[in-house]
């Protein structure tokens, strides 16, 4: 089962909730077949107050403002969520594993 299924080329935001304090925390959604040098790296923001479900950044609501260009390839791709605090310490999410993101060939 896949965590995120986007559409090729898509400019979407998508909300997550990652079970953590994050308040004072930088944090990154990094996506791509190794998670490696080609992946893709984007920085996350806090969620809009009109979302719906919404969650503030200290109950670990952010969310993920893909673009068209990141979303430019279709395919299965492993990702993470890197968070970074104000010393510069960084943890993953999951710690262990990955989530999975699935982006659908376009139909044009």
């Amino acid at each position: 089962m896949d965590d995120f299924i986007l559409c090729q080329g898509d400019t979407i935001k998508t909300n997550y909730i990652i079970p953590m304090d994050l308040n004072l925390k930088t944090v990154y959604f990094v996506f791509g077949k190794n998670l490696g040098s080609l992946s893709k790296k984007i920085k996350c923001t806090s969620q809009s107050v009109t979302s719906q479900n919404y969650k503030r950044m200290a109950e670990g609501g952010i969310c993920i403002p893909f673009t068209g260009s990141d979303l430019e390839k279709p395919g299965s791709f492993f990702a993470q969520f890197l968070i970074l605090d104000k010393n510069g310490n960084q943890i993953t999410y999951p710690q262990i594993g990955y989530l999975s993101v699935k982006i659908q060939q376009s139909v044009f």
